[in-house]
């Protein structure tokens, strides 16, 4: 078993907080050396080199690109075109310098972030699409925001939490650095549950930090939450938590704690926080993705609660606004890198695409994207609102609900559905005349064995919507 002490567990390989400082820190006279005079990407697949070429670019003064492993080749074109330079390429680049003598010295922790002067470069969109975009943040400000996210989610020096890689390394980074703030170690596991499970028994996991959608596939494996006798709460990020998968977990542990951290990286995330909750006494319907956070500025941009429409409109069941999330913050570059077009409107505010109530205790309620919306017949279908009623259903595992061109009604719903269970077309649509209204229910229903997914673990709407259209065209889909 390994002592909970502070660091970074990979598989059994352990790594104090001190070591790991220390070798960053001798790496980084390398890294101020190394060619490259737009910035550094690193895209090392070891967690722990990963985090050790970060730190050591941000402690040369550099800027540094945190990239997937699976980068698509244009976009990597494109990043050497502009005078980034691959790290993953020369590895041993880095270490030709280790056992030298290094010009940063620190005392200790607070000290060894404080020289970290170099700035952070975020993918925004897609790596295969042409339209790849990042957002340079310096250290200093997402220094700021993640000690503001480790005192609201209550982590402490006594805490243990585990991330999954490679399938978010960006989500691996900031796993890290609130855990390295409060002295808790860091677990990082292949995404294999068999693999989570085993490193759970040997380790006191406290905290779980992943994704909605990767929490529903843990809750398909009846006996997956016993593995984690100590945990404290699970911290959800990255897409929608649902309440019908809020239910399911209370129902299955409801002595833990839920949060959850919200935000665009175009406004450095972190933007709506929902403090821990103990799943046992919060009504799931009413856990929202949380309240704006310290040095967020957030407005909604209103819309009719029933259409969709961009106006003032009619909010209801204790809601006071309905609309898409603005953000804005301390802190906003404005614009993506090498390119000087505004992504803000005029009063500097992002558009997000998110649609959401605000309660009246200033909670807000996640009701979908703004692109998710099916306008059917000229009405507006929440294929948010449609997943949730399909995963009420006994062994539907989840759903996803996408708008189809028609000639006629212009959008029809379809759902891809994941089911344990015997189910048709015929009486899905029967069971959910239940639960949404007629015009709603999806006109085709289509049974899968997985929906894909993202690297972060979200599902790959584009993807779905694409092979749809390639069903629907007669052409062979994928899934």
């Amino acid at each position: 078993m390994v002592e909970n002490r502070d660091g970074f567990i990979l598989q059994d390989t352990f790594l104090s907080y001190s070591d790991f400082m220390e070798t960053a820190a001798r790496i980084s006279k390398a890294a101020g050396k190394i060619p490259g005079t737009e910035g550094l990407a690193v895209q090392e697949k070891d967690p722990i080199q990963y985090l050790l070429q970060v730190y050591a670019c941000l402690l040369a003064g550099r800027r540094v690109f945190l990239l997937y492993p699976g980068i698509g080749e244009k976009t990597r074109k494109n990043l050497l075109e502009k005078g980034v330079y691959f790290i993953s390429e020369n590895p041993d680049e880095l270490k030709t310098l280790e056992n030298d003598s290094c010009d940063i010295n620190f005392s200790g922790k607070e000290s060894f972030l404080e020289q970290c002067t170099g700035t952070l470069c975020f993918s925004t969109s897609g790596t295969e699409s042409g339209r790849q975009r990042f957002i340079e943040l310096p250290f200093e400000w997402m220094l700021k925001k993640s000690m503001l996210i480790a005192e609201i989610l209550e982590l402490s020096d006594g805490d243990q939490g585990i991330v999954f890689s490679p399938a978010c390394f960006i989500q691996v980074f900031w796993t890290y650095l609130i855990h390295f703030i409060k002295d808790a170690s860091v677990v990082v596991t292949a995404f294999n549950i068999q693999e989570i499970k085993n490193l759970a028994d040997k380790n006191r996991v406290t905290s779980i930090v992943t994704t909605a959608s990767v929490i529903r596939g843990f809750l398909r494996d009846p006996g997956f939450f016993d593995h984690f006798r100590e945990l404290k709460r699970v911290i959800c990020g990255g897409d929608h938590m649902d309440s019908e998968t809020l239910r399911r977990l209370a129902a299955v542990r409801p002595d833990i704690k839920y949060a959850n951290v919200y935000g665009c990286t175009e406004t450095s995330a972190a933007n709506i926080i929902h403090p821990p909750v103990l799943l046992g006494e919060c009504d799931t319907d009413r856990v929202g993705i949380g309240y704006p956070a310290k040095y967020s500025a957030i407005k909604i941009k209103p819309m009719d609660a029933d259409r969709g429409e961009n106006r003032p409109g009619a909010v209801a069941d204790g809601r006071v606004e309905f609309g898409e999330i603005l953000c804005s913050t301390a802190y906003t570059p404005g614009h993506y890198l090498w390119n000087d077009e505004s992504f803000l409107d005029e009063e500097y505010y992002f558009h997000t695409g998110d649609i959401a109530s605000v309660m009246k205790d200033g909670s807000f309620i996640f009701e979908g994207r703004n692109s998710s919306f099916i306008l059917y017949n000229g009405q507006k279908i929440s294929g948010t609102e449609v997943e949730l009623a399909l995963r009420t259903l006994s062994s539907v595992r989840d759903a996803c609900v996408i708008g189809r061109e028609h000639d006629i009604f212009g959008q029809i719903a379809v759902a891809y559905v994941i089911s344990d269970g015997v189910w048709n077309q015929k009486a899905v649509k029967e069971a959910l005349r239940n639960k949404i209204e007629a015009y709603k229910i999806p006109k085709e229903i289509i049974f899968v064995k997985e929906l894909p997914r993202t690297v972060s673990g979200k599902v790959n709407r584009s993807l779905i919507r694409n092979n749809d259209r390639d069903r629907s065209n007669g052409v062979k889909a994928d899934i």
